[in-house]
């Protein structure tokens, strides 16, 4: 009787896993599970769209961006992962597959494998080789060849990363096809710093960011009313727009080594300060020590909006290595939001550093090294300057270490 049984029960166990022809039978203890191998829809409530691309102006469409945007909710389209890593990055996806909630991709570039296991049931992305995404091209050059330094690539300790978009109100969806994550996600983990693509996106357009010639960015809800006159930004859209400043802070910029509100007087940071503000997450950072930045970028008034942006990398971080570059299509051309901007306090090290730099151009113009607009004209490896008070030795090669930066 127990062999019967036995074997009856091996027999359901067998015909189910066969009759399940895309699913696996997974057996814990006295309990057997069945488990989907094959993705499928996960929100069927979604509307493909495509996004026109904008380069240079506002009749230039470079590409159409197709995008879902699930539950009507406007503000976050999402994309295909494999979609947006084969058209949009230098990457080659060789495999995909799915189990149990996760898509396992196989991509490569440059001769390198970079493995991806995106989980859309607790959203995450897991990259074990991750900063090769970031990896400097040494081929790498300014117009006209002028190389700005040899790089030599270490990747010694690398680290493998895992992103929790949950953690920011960002969700991962399943799909037959591919799986989706927030365009934003897609950009700024993968493309945005390997090929330049700093993107905007406005509920209508996509935008190359560094143009100065888009009419169209204000024509859009979000910042302006129907006589396109500035209004108040949605509730939903502040929340969304401050959550990926805490993603983007806390995963890839993080720990500037200086900040605005560390700085000692004299253009430095005082190390204590900054060691702590480094544990923080940037939403504590904020909380803690700069209040009234975060009180701007969660403003409702655009102007107050981008006083906050600009306060967070002028003064906030302030190590020069953030900035924006403040296009007239920005602040809608207007008036009052360039006063508003114009406003803003910059750093000491942001203040030191250019008054540095404004004397070694007076210097270097009198001397005849340097024309008005700072371009060289003549080289000179090591110059004493600044009555003695500043040595300058000029190299044109250093090895760059990916991990430890």
């Amino acid at each position: 009787m127990k062999q019967s049984l036995k074997k009856t029960l091996f027999t359901g166990i067998l015909a189910a896993c066969l009759l399940a022809a895309f699913s696996a039978c997974k057996y814990e203890g006295d309990v057997i599970n069945v488990i989907k191998n094959t993705a499928y829809e996960e929100n069927k409530n979604f509307e493909t769209r495509g996004i026109p691309l904008l380069h240079g102006d506002d009749s230039s469409v470079l590409y159409t961006v197709y995008t879902r945007i699930y539950d009507q909710d406007e503000y976050i389209p999402y994309v295909g992962l494999q979609y947006w890593l084969t058209n949009f990055a230098e990457v080659k996806v060789t495999s995909c597959s799915y189990s149990d909630g996760e898509y396992s991709i196989m991509t490569e570039s440059k001769d390198k494998i970079f493995p991806l296991l995106v989980n859309h049931k607790n959203s995450t992305i897991y990259c074990p080789k991750w900063v090769g995404f970031n990896e400097p091209d040494p081929t790498f050059s300014f117009p006209d060849n002028k190389k700005l330094l040899s790089l030599q690539k270490t990747f010694i300790g690398q680290k493998a990363a895992v992103f929790d978009l949950a953690k920011y109100g960002f969700k991962i969806y399943a799909g037959l096809d591919d799986v989706y994550i927030p365009l934003y996600v897609a950009n700024q983990f993968f493309t945005c710093t390997t090929i330049g693509m700093q993107l905007l996106y406005n509920g209508k357009n996509i935008y190359f960011y560094g143009r100065d010639s888009y009419s169209t960015f204000k024509d859009t809800p979000w910042y302006t009313d129907s006589q396109g006159k500035v209004t108040s930004r949605p509730q939903k859209l502040i929340d969304i727009n401050y959550n990926m400043l805490c993603m983007t802070h806390d995963y890839l910029y993080g720990q500037p080594g200086y900040y605005g509100f560390a700085d000692d007087g004299k253009g430095y940071a005082k190390e204590d300060i900054v060691s702590q503000a480094d544990k923080l997450s940037f939403d504590s950072m904020l909380t803690q020590y700069e209040p009234e930045t975060k009180s701007l970028l969660k403003s409702s008034a655009y102007s107050e909006y981008l006083k906050g942006l600009k306060k967070l990398v002028l003064y906030t971080y302030g190590d020069q290595h953030a900035n924006i570059s403040w296009k007239s299509y920005l602040t809608f051309d207007d008036p009052e939001i360039k006063q508003s901007l114009a406003s803003v306090e910059s750093s000491g090290k942001w203040n030191h550093d250019n008054e540095i730099g404004e004397k070694l151009h007076d210097y270097r113009q009198k001397a005849g090294i340097e024309n008005i607009i700072g371009e060289i004209i003549k080289e000179r490896e090591v110059e004493l300057i600044d009555e003695g008070k500043i040595l300058i030795i000029r190299f044109d090669a250093f090895t760059l270490d990916v991990e430890g930066w």
